[in-house]
């Protein structure tokens, strides 16, 4: 039974409302009389979401005595608090809208909400009603999304799309995951934050003067602040690229996450900035010195690169901050694509003013159909410019001033460029937009230090692969000290799968192939759920270096069926993606470090704690390390031939 508010066409051209009786087999009954709905309105009105619907106003559109369009939905039945062990939302009254379409508002007006599947024409309210959780998970809004209500656990939007957002709720947490998108956001509510997780950029953010506390703990990419009278404090650990302060009041920022540029408009603000955190830039009024308007100036300046766009003489450089190890590699995908090694490379003008080895960490997550993530880390704080060139495109190294400008070697536009702020010992992660799913991409970038001008040479990132639905890439990483590999998989797995940390059920024998030089135990795995429809699997290792100078080579083979991806068809037949195994190779004389491995796993090279490695390789029961020692030999020319005719399956 739901007990809904209507308003026809046929009966009243004003806003009036009625009450629905009844949902029974797709048709609603209202005021005693039975409506039937359109076809692409029945997944709103399916038997599944009955309960949800029980006393919910809407207004709609009928043809006779068919709903052809919603326009206006209010969800007044609540659900429940989770019960103790039970995960949040778990007890929420749901609204699966099978992707039906409100040419209007919606409003969440009761407590323990969750909306799945729906495109919101106009705004999207969670109201005052919703005193503790809401979930939006594939939700599309046109409008304003209205955060009126919720408190500090949560109000969660997870794989949407919205447009504005205006938080007036006090206290309430606001968060984003799993490549949600959101459009300029508002603040003007107390003690508010907002959360997201390593897929999320908020594009713009404004905070009210009203606002005496506020928390930031994502990234943002523009931050406007009034400072008021009465000041306002902002806390969190997000990264913010620009913060504008607006107003002559006091602004303490107590955020850990590292800070582009500060730009203050007013000679009277009084701004307190955080202790220790690299801030790229301060722009202050004219003929306004620092100390004027920064409280605390002389604790923060060493952490500040450059005052009014010039070298900050207070600036002090303290190096890296540690993190990964150097240059990394390019990544090999599960479709099989190709990767070339990073390095830098160039012939700069004036050797003694560039650097050549500025990035501690270069790597990138999260190939979509149009964008990917940059991740970069370096020792100083400064600016990286980037292009992206298709594979396909002649090959050649840009100058410094070329990737400055967003074009190629040979003077033409690259299909992709930018800049971003960093800090020095801080990773870095930045989003690259507007690329072409079927496109391969090279990446080369360059840095300019904020504190003293030095330029890099132009240096070669990676090259990422086009974007393969059901298929997995290896993440770059660097051969030498190296105890990660991550391996970042385009669709989603199974939770069943996701959860299991059991090096033995995922990795065959948990060893790593390292060629010429044999194998290498995987001593733990771990997963990233950040983004739950492309997750991350981490493989975890004592520190070694792969290969050696002059070339590398790294496999390993998963367990049959341990990691799989299933694939709805349009047919409604599935499709099980399975995921065999990776290969990694490059350098000159990796033919040479082929040869040796195969030395060591035939059982020629005088090595008896190789002999127990190849054999399980192969799948043989060593029952003594003679009888081992003369099955190998037995065996050896059989797989020799199968590694030389490349079909060798299993890895």
């Amino acid at each position: 039974m739901a007990a809904i508010l209507l308003r026809t066409m046929d009966e009243v051209s004003s806003k009036q409302s009625y009450t629905i009786e009844q949902i029974n087999n797709g048709n609603v009954t209202v005021n005693g009389k039975q409506y039937s709905v359109s076809d692409q309105l029945k997944g709103l009105f399916d038997s599944s979401n009955e309960n949800i619907l029980q006393h919910a106003k809407i207004t709609f559109t009928a043809a006779g005595s068919v709903i052809t369009k919603v326009s206006f939905l209010e969800l007044v039945t609540g659900g429940k608090p989770p019960s103790d062990g039970q995960a949040e939302f778990s007890a929420n009254a749901v609204l699966n809208g099978n992707g039906v379409v409100i040419d209007g508002k919606l409003k969440i007006a009761n407590d323990y909400i969750s909306v799945r599947n729906v495109m919101v024409k106009g705004d999207l309210e969670v109201g005052r009603e919703l005193q503790h959780d809401f979930y939006g998970k594939g939700l599309t809004v046109e409008g304003k999304t209205l955060i009126n209500g919720g408190d500090d656990n949560t109000v969660l939007f997870d794989n949407s799309k919205l447009g504005s957002m205006s938080i007036n709720k006090d206290g309430v947490r606001v968060e984003a995951k799993n490549k949600a998108v959101i459009g300029d956001v508002e603040l003007t509510a107390n003690l508010a934050a907002i959360w997201g997780d390593s897929s999320i950029v908020y594009g713009s953010l404004k905070i009210s003067e009203k606002v005496s506390s506020a928390g930031i703990y994502g990234h943002v990419q523009k931050l406007e602040v009034a400072a008021g009278k009465s000041g306002t404090t902002i806390s969190g650990n997000g990264a913010v690229d620009s913060l504008t302060i607006i107003g002559g009041g006091k602004l303490t920022v107590n955020t850990t996450g590292a800070i582009g540029t500060v730009t203050i408009s007013d000679k009277d603000a009084k701004i307190t900035l955080p202790s220790g955190v690299a801030i790229g830039n301060i722009v202050l009024p004219e003929g306004v010195k620092i100390e004027h308007v920064i409280h605390n100036y002389d604790q923060v300046k060493q952490s500040i690169a450059q005052v009014n766009n010039k070298l900050n003489s207070d600036h002090k450089i303290t190096g890296s901050a540690g993190g990964s190890s150097g240059g990394n590699t390019g990544s090999t995908g599960g479709n099989g694509g190709s990767s070339s090694s990073g390095g830098d490379t160039g012939n700069p003008d004036q050797p003694g003013n560039q650097y050549r080895d500025v990035f501690d960490t270069k790597t990138y997550v999260n190939r979509m159909e149009t964008s990917v993530d940059l991740q970069v880390q370096t020792q100083q704080t400064g600016t990286v410019y980037y292009i992206a060139v298709p594979v396909d495109a002649p090959w050649g190294a840009p100058t410094a001033e070329q990737i400055k400008n967003g074009l190629q070697y040979d003077g033409s536009q690259a299909a992709a460029s930018g800049q971003f702020t960093v800090a020095g010992g801080v990773q870095a992660q930045h989003r690259v937009a507007d690329l072409d799913k079927n496109i391969s991409y090279r990446f080369w970038s360059m840095f300019k230090d904020a504190a003293t001008g030095k330029e890099s040479i132009p240096t070669y990132l990676f090259q990422i692969q086009r974007h393969y639905a059901y298929s997995h890439n290896v993440l770059p990483y660097d051969i030498k000290n190296l105890s990660e590999i991550r391996v970042q998989f385009s669709s989603p797995v199974q939770d069943s799968i996701t959860s299991n940390t059991n090096v033995a059920s995922i990795i065959e024998r948990g060893k790593l192939r390292n060629y010429g030089f044999g194998f290498f135990p995987v001593t733990s795995i771990s997963w990233n759920l950040d983004y739950p429809d492309m997750p991350i699997l981490s493989l975890h290792f004592d520190q070694i270096n792969l290969g050696n100078e002059k070339g590398f080579g790294v496999e390993a083979t998963f367990v049959k069926d341990a990691i799989y991806m299933n694939e709805q068809r349009p047919d409604g037949m599935s499709t099980k993606h399975g995921i065999g195994a990776f290969r990694h190779y490059g350098g000159e004389k990796l033919v040479e470090l082929i040869t040796e491995q195969l030395q060591i796993e035939t059982g020629s090279v005088d090595d008896p704690s190789k002999t127990d490695d190849v054999l399980h390789m192969y799948g043989v029961s060593v029952l003594s390390s003679r009888g081992g020692n003369s099955l190998a030999q037995s065996k050896c020319g059989q797989y020799s031939m199968r590694h030389a005719r490349g079909i060798t399956t299993r890895l």
